[in-house]
């Protein structure tokens, strides 16, 4: 009896493990974030190594600053779907407004940094209660001014001359380039999604995101892996114009996943070239790759097309 009980306990013992291995199998792999801190205007990591893993995977974290009040946007996120005012505003463009996409499960709101203070109803400036509250305007200023140290950083790493950083960024290297504050809402009432928004590369230059619910996936090594979120930390990534400029600086391939259960938010800053006209000027901006031999910008190509293309394969052309 003792001896067929031995035997029992071993199988089951295998059993078991069969189980948890197979469940570890089926399970998204958890990724890590290295932790970097902002120190007199520089992005400074633990070590050189800690660097070279965020460029090669495309993300990283910063701890949030203690004036910043991330609560303001996780607020309006959560609220802005409900909000008549809102839900009535409609797209203004390819960049700015409410879209509730045919594609993708996330109902988002983006305005640029020059919308924030303005009034628009019926698409016409009035006088009247700003787009974004003052609280969020100042969120948005904050995660903007981190976007702009972050992506001097990185031209600095790389020796990108500085009388070019302007031209080679869009303006977005100066607080001059396009600025979009943007709110995520993952309805789990719109689970017939494939995805909450499929695997893309963010189009501009740095995105500091602030999402406190998992959901976020980024595609490492070949494999795709759940990035670990922490409450109080920014993630910070790479997107494609600056992979194009820089082609050392890996813009990860990163999806949401559908939720099935419970709303999930994110506020999110892009420091981005210039989309369109540049401010009181007759200029466009523009995309460009660096040629580190013959110290030039070429290959340039205008941002609105550049990132209609983009944002058309990611959401649908056919937006509400």
């Amino acid at each position: 009896m003792v001896y067929l009980a031995y035997v029992f306990c071993l199988l089951s013992l295998n059993f078991s493990s069969f189980l948890i291995a197979d469940a570890e199998t089926a399970a998204t792999p958890m990724y890590y974030m290295k932790t970097a801190s902002i120190v007199n205007e520089e992005v400074v990591f633990e070590s050189d190594n800690d660097f070279e893993e965020a460029i090669k995977v495309g993300f990283f974290r910063i701890k949030a600053p203690q004036d910043l009040d991330l609560e303001v946007g996780r607020i309006f996120a959560r609220t802005f779907t409900s909000d008549l005012r809102y839900r009535e505003f409609g797209v203004l463009d390819v960049v700015n407004g409410y879209l509730k996409s045919d594609v993708a499960q996330t109902v988002r709101f983006t305005l640029e940094r020059d919308n924030w203070d303005k009034c628009h109803v019926d698409q016409k400036e009035t006088i009247g209660e700003p787009n974004y509250p003052v609280n969020v305007q100042k969120l948005g200023q904050q995660m903007a001014e981190m976007g702009v140290v972050i992506l001097q950083s990185i031209l600095r790493r790389y020796q990108l001359p500085e009388d070019l950083w302007f031209e080679a960024t869009g303006g977005s290297s100066n607080l001059e380039g396009s600025h979009f504050l943007l709110f995520n809402c993952y309805d789990p009432k719109l689970g017939d999604r494939t995805d909450g928004v499929g695997a893309h590369k963010d189009w501009g230059s740095i995105t500091v995101l602030d999402a406190p619910d998992p959901g976020l996936e980024a595609e490492i090594d070949g494999v795709w892996k759940s990035l670990h979120m922490e409450d109080g930390y920014l993630t910070i990534n790479f997107g494609y114009c600056l992979e194009k400029l820089l082609p050392g600086v890996k813009a990860s391939n990163h999806r949401v996943v559908t939720q099935k259960e419970k709303m999930r938010i994110s506020t999110v800053l892009f420091t981005d070239p210039r989309v369109g006209f540049f401010r009181n000027s007759d200029k466009v901006g523009y995309v460009y790759d660096w040629d580190p031999m013959e110290k030039k910008l070429i290959h340039g190509e205008p941002t609105t097309t550049f990132f209609e293309a983009l944002s058309n394969k990611l959401y649908g052309s056919k937006q509400d």
